[in-house]
């Protein structure tokens, strides 16, 4: 499993049970992705990521940057 998350309010609640489901049922899980669903970046970019790898236990890859498609 390879977890695409957004790098907002709850993320790191979400993410955590997603991972613990993950493991729960037997998944092989790759990592996390966390991608910026605006523009903007917070402290929150910072702090998301550290804290879903310390304690989900999992990579964690990103925030990447907001895709403006048109």
């Amino acid at each position: 499993m390879l977890i695409v998350a957004r790098t907002r309010l709850g993320t790191i609640n979400h993410t955590l049970l997603t991972i613990a489901e993950c493991r729960r049922r037997g998944l092989s899980l790759i990592g996390v992705i966390l991608n910026r669903s605006v523009d903007e970046t917070g402290p929150e970019d910072v702090d998301n990521a550290a804290l879903i790898a310390e304690h989900g236990g999992a990579s964690v890859w990103g925030p990447l940057p907001a895709s403006q498609r048109r």
